[in-house]
């Protein structure tokens, strides 16, 4: 059987770390993994876009996109959230990397096998679900409101009605969809193999 020498070295150094290594080594189970693989994964979907966009900033010297209320039915009043995102839109895009980067380093502590990522991956998921279900919700109606009283949807080619209809179907399936797939972490991020794995290991006397 071949031996690395370099192991062998820096077991003899340090018999400790290298005992801690392996034991970690050989807990950490495959669903622990993937999950750090994913939340990687998500972390970079989130930066990516975020720092493009911010780079786009830059480029045009600070200046962001303003909403257009113009036909609007309620004006800027109606639009709430989406005005605020627009008038807050450089503080939104720092958040979204803060969070970015937060997901990366709860990811590599996962691998780690660090109960507090877990912890951390977990409490990031329920704020998304109920981020996710508000603005939704909000959108819902904002939609509804917006396509009742817009004429040109009554009198065109397409009926208002079905406009509507489409917009209600399209919103309910992105929920169903990215509810899907928190749930899913979440699910895995509790599941007992995970619990279990980042687990404080109680050391022999």
């Amino acid at each position: 059987m071949d031996v690395d020498p370099r192991k062998v070295v820096s077991t003899w150094l340090d018999p400790d770390a290298a005992r801690a290594a392996m034991a970690v080594e050989r807990r950490r189970p495959g669903m622990v993994t993937a999950l750090g693989w994913i939340w990687i994964g998500l972390s970079l979907f989130i930066a990516a876009p975020t720092a493009m966009t911010g780079l786009m900033m830059l480029a045009t010297d600070g200046e962001v996109p303003r909403l257009p209320v113009a036909g609007t039915p309620g004006g800027a009043s109606e639009l709430g959230p989406i005005t605020w995102l627009f008038d807050h839109f450089g503080t939104v895009l720092l958040l979204q990397l803060a969070v970015a980067f937060l997901i990366l380093v709860a990811a590599i502590g996962l691998f780690r096998l660090k109960a507090w990522a877990r912890t951390t991956l977990e409490a990031l998921s329920w704020v998304g679900l109920a981020l996710l279900l508000a603005w939704n919700a909000w959108f819902l109606r904002f939609w509804l409101a917006m396509t009742a009283d817009l004429p040109e949807l009554a009198s065109g080619d397409l009926p208002a009605t079905l406009v509507r209809a489409f917009g209600v179907m399209a919103t309910l399936l992105g929920v169903v969809f990215y509810c899907a797939i928190l749930g899913t972490l979440l699910w895995m991020l509790r599941h007992r193999t995970v619990r279990e794995a980042v687990a404080p290991v109680e050391e022999s006397p």
